[in-house]
């Protein structure tokens, strides 16, 4: 049995490192496309009789991930139409300094907004799987072009599919004495997977990073002797 992919929804929430596009409705283009419920032509960045490609990028908020987490893809969608023939758009993102652009479509219904997306399963900068890291650092946009028109773009976002890591929670020691103590953990997120629970000991002073490890054991561990001691838990898939 497999763990379940949650999905993460990023909007833009600031200026990128690129911002060639018309804003129009706000001063500036990430605000023209952040929105949940699309707008239309309320606000809007675009591209006018440009046989050249125009390109946003855009800021992300930090994503609620956590580290360990598998990330499976990210999809960029992007929501656009155009006024005459020959408009065309693409999902642009920024990783490790290296700009992607997508694959090209036509924006082929005249004044219907049409969302478009592309997915990528790998880091298209280094060709390697997704990392937590990576999307902390994404920027994310939408390249725009029409030779003989105008094309416009109302909405970019991005959505992460992920299997979140496993997790513990500490629960209340049982059989307490005085030099004894059963300590008992709940894991989550664990898929239906084996699951080691690593635990170690230590003063009030210590930090996790520097608990001295005791064992490895599978979801709970039984008869140590804590006296002063205070115990950590850690879990790994």
């Amino acid at each position: 049995m497999s763990a379940s992919p949650d999905t993460e929804i990023l909007r833009p929430n600031a200026a990128g490192d690129e911002a060639t596009l018309a804003a129009t409705g706000e001063a500036n283009g990430w605000e023209c496309v952040d929105e949940a419920i699309t707008d239309g032509f309320d606000t809007y960045v675009s591209s006018s009789y440009s046989s050249a490609y125009k390109r946003d990028l855009y800021n992300l908020p930090a994503s609620a991930i956590l580290g360990g987490s598998t990330i499976n893809s990210v999809t960029i969608y992007f929501r656009c139409t155009y006024t005459t023939a020959l408009a065309y758009a693409k999902p642009s993102l920024k990783s490790n300094g290296t700009v992607t652009d997508g694959t090209e479509v036509n924006v082929s219904l005249y004044t219907t907004w049409t969302t478009y997306s592309q997915e990528w399963d790998t880091n298209p900068a280094d060709e390697e799987a997704w990392e937590v890291a990576d999307i902390d650092a994404l920027q994310i946009g939408v390249s725009l072009k029409a030779p003989s028109g105008k094309v416009y773009c109302t909405q970019v976002w991005a959505a992460i599919d992920y299997v979140a890591a496993p997790s513990i929670t500490a629960d209340a020691a049982t059989y307490v004495a005085q030099t004894t103590a059963q300590l008992n953990s709940t894991v989550d997120d664990d898929g239906g997977e084996p699951c080691d629970v690593r635990f170690g000991y230590g003063d009030e002073t210590q930090t996790a990073d520097n608990f001295l490890l005791y064992d490895t054991v599978t979801s709970w561990v039984e008869d140590i002797y804590t006296t002063e001691q205070h115990p950590y838990f850690e879990a790994s898939g």
